[in-house]
């Protein structure tokens, strides 16, 4: 509740200071974007002549508050930034806000979760700040900057940004600012977890103030018709896994205190659906049901938007993936805009919350240094999303070199203190590494495994995907008797490209490869196989390189949002399925 996504009645929304207008501007290479005041967006460093402004921060005006928020406890909420540095060397994180006559206010390091500043501004103020999307073998996600030193072939200076993720580094502002105001005694948190007890819902709660220790603190929890009868409750659950999915109650919290100038009130209202999370040696359980994850990865992504938060978008995006019978997906691979998660809750698609952990591969990103900000980076992200129904397991990062030595006790440390923060949760981070040398996998939950099979090896040969996808989950089972999700599998394809026999990047090659997979996926989850999430839901940006057309990755649906063959293609498959979900 600490940065709420929708200010509540006593969260005065004063301004939306910025839009989510930073997707649509895209750096080539890493640089500075600079601040708002007088007549708009001005830079604070000289730009390089390879670095263009993007457009979608030219604009900005002064901010005059109202009146009637002139009172303590206003608060700046940054919704989502790109990692945030200072031009290298060195690549420090950070960021700078300034109010008022240049007086420094916060700093913060990492992007994709929001932060704030609480501050008290002025009637009219200039509110500078400068952010930069270098990454540093210590952020999240890590990087390295090259420098090309020979004078032949690149100018004085110049260097580049490399990276182990395949998709694009973009900069900019991508959600929005916002300043809301609190009363002088307020809540500051919010935390429910809830059990069932036979046909009784269960709902537990804790509260945070600020501001006073003399307070009295009522709680309602209401239904969709009225006051909650707790018994025979309804429960939240997944999509096409109950004929009424994803019921949520209100919970009402109002807060009252006396202080010296008077009673002072807070009040705030959490959507709240009433489910239980398990897994046993066999099965994923919610409610006490078997749950098989049929589903997808995505990237917040658009060819007019890039990571610029979109609602029409984030409307298209839901009905195309009911229309796919969708049940799940992963925020691959960093946490998304909180809005994405409110129609997960409203709809019962279920998330496997990942954090920005993708492509630590370097030992440096294994350090105390570095695994001190993961454990940060858990902590804004567990505070954040703890309270939606539609999470239901943790994912601390994605294909890390977890072979590497320091791996063992980045991971034992990074689990144990995820399950600190939240036992109600699974928790898990999606490998590759041999299962003969993962030092992480003995501390996760759930096995979550990539492979491309007949992909990124063995070219063209899809007869050996059943045997060597076989192999790979008797092999890890053997390992770690665990629960198995195959979180990423795929092609790509050239739309329009037909082959016969099938071609690599053809569409028939991209509907054939996956019917390999599910031929013995379909096997595995009679056992310890409990989902399978293809990659990918819609087109993303990556950077250019020889084995990505126009520097996009194709997936199921095209750029444009709308289908593809292969999106057509697996609508048939799972609408035919007897075992794509399972029903109460």
């Amino acid at each position: 509740m600490g940065c709420p996504g929708v200010p509540a009645p006593s969260r005065h929304l004063t301004a939306c200071l910025w839009g989510t207008c930073g997707g649509g501007g895209t750096f080539k290479a890493p640089h500075w974007v600079c601040a708002l005041g007088g007549g708009g967006w001005s830079p604070l460093f000289p730009w390089s002549p390879f670095l263009p402004l993007p457009r979608s921060l030219a604009a900005g005006r002064t901010l005059s508050l109202p009146h009637s928020v002139r009172f303590p406890h206003p608060a700046l909420v940054f919704e989502g930034v790109p990692e945030l540095a200072k031009p290298p060397p060195p690549p420090l994180v950070s960021l700078y806000l300034q109010w008022v006559n240049g007086v420094h206010v916060i700093e913060h390091e990492g992007g994709h979760l929001p932060f704030e500043a609480d501050r008290r501004p002025l009637s009219s103020c200039r509110i500078t700040i400068a952010i930069n999307n270098t990454l540093s073998p210590h952020t999240l996600p890590p990087g390295t900057i090259l420098y090309k030193t020979d004078p032949s072939m690149y100018p004085k200076g110049y260097f580049v940004q490399n990276t182990k993720f395949d998709f694009f580094n973009y900069a900019g502002l991508h959600r929005s600012m916002l300043l809301y105001t609190t009363p002088t005694t307020y809540m500051d948190d919010i935390t429910v977890t809830t059990d069932v007890d036979q046909d009784i819902g269960l709902v537990n709660y804790q509260i945070i103030v600020q501001g006073s220790d003399h307070f009295q603190v009522d709680v309602s929890l209401l239904d969709e018709e009225g006051k909650l009868q707790v018994p025979s409750a309804h429960l939240w659950w997944p999509y096409l896994m109950h004929e009424h999915p994803a019921y949520l109650y209100s919970l009402e919290v109002k807060l009252t205190a006396q202080m010296a100038v008077g009673p002072v009130s807070d009040f705030y209202t959490l959507l709240v659906g009433i489910r239980t999370v398990a897994v046993t040696e066999s099965q994923f359980l919610i409610n006490g049901k078997p749950f098989y994850f049929r589903g997808v990865n995505k990237h917040e992504d658009a060819d007019i938007r890039g990571k610029g938060f979109d609602w029409p978008l984030l409307v298209k995006d839901f009905n195309l993936l009911r229309w796919l019978g969708v049940n799940a997906f992963r925020t691959s691979h960093y946490p998304y805009a909180e809005e994405v998660l409110q129609p997960c809750d409203r709809y019962g698609v279920v998330v496997i919350d990942e954090s920005p952990g993708v492509g630590i591969v370097l030992a440096e990103s294994f350090s105390n240094v570095s695994l001190q900000h993961h454990l940060e980076v858990m902590e804004e992200m567990i505070r954040r999303d703890k309270n939606h129904p539609a999470v239901v397991m943790w994912s601390l990062a994605n294909e890390p070199a977890s072979f590497l030595k320091p791996a063992g006790y980045y991971f034992k440390t990074l689990i144990a203190h995820t399950k600190t923060l939240d036992p109600s949760r699974p928790v898990t981070f999606v490998t590759n590494t041999n299962y003969e040398a993962d030092l992480g996998a003995p501390y996760v939950d759930i096995i979550c495994v990539n492979s491309y099979y007949s992909w990124y090896h063995d070219y063209g040969h899809m007869e050996v995907i059943q045997l060597q996808l076989a192999t790979q989950f008797e092999n890890l089972y053997k390992a770690y008797q665990k629960l198995m999700i195959q979180s990423e599998y795929g092609a790509d394809a050239i739309e329009g490209f037909h082959e016969d026999p099938p071609l690599m990047f053809s569409e028939e090659y991209q509907k054939g490869l996956p019917q390999q997979y599910h031929a013995v996926l379909d096997q595995k989850r009679k056992e310890y196989v409990v989902g399978e999430l293809i990659w990918n839901f819609a087109d993303f940006m990556t950077n250019q390189c020889k084995w990505h057309l126009d520097a996009w990755d194709v997936s199921l649906l095209i750029v444009s949002g709308g289908l593809n063959g292969r999106g057509i293609r697996l609508k048939a498959e799972v609408a035919s399925s007897p075992l794509c979900f399972t029903t109460v």
